[in-house]
């Protein structure tokens, strides 16, 4: 996205949401570091989706990729 940002839709908004889903897992990291730190049991809370996105979303994607490369399959 950074290299190519006119293969992606809205680029900044898909580079924001990167970094949010960066920092929220650096976010709970930090929080484990510390629980283990203090003895407290681990627990590792991340939701996937937010780190991948809506499945339509990425399907549109993919799709936007397949066709910057190329390699676009015939429905």
């Amino acid at each position: 996205m950074l290299a190519n940002p006119h293969l992606w839709e809205d680029p900044e908004q898909r580079i924001r949401d990167v970094q949010r889903a960066l920092d929220a897992v650096n976010a709970q990291i930090l929080r484990n570091i510390k629980q283990i730190n203090s003895r407290r049991g681990l627990l590792f809370q991340v939701k996937l989706d937010g780190l991948m996105g809506p499945r339509k979303e990425r399907e549109d994607w993919q799709r936007a990729i397949d066709e910057a490369l190329g390699t676009d399959k015939p429905a």
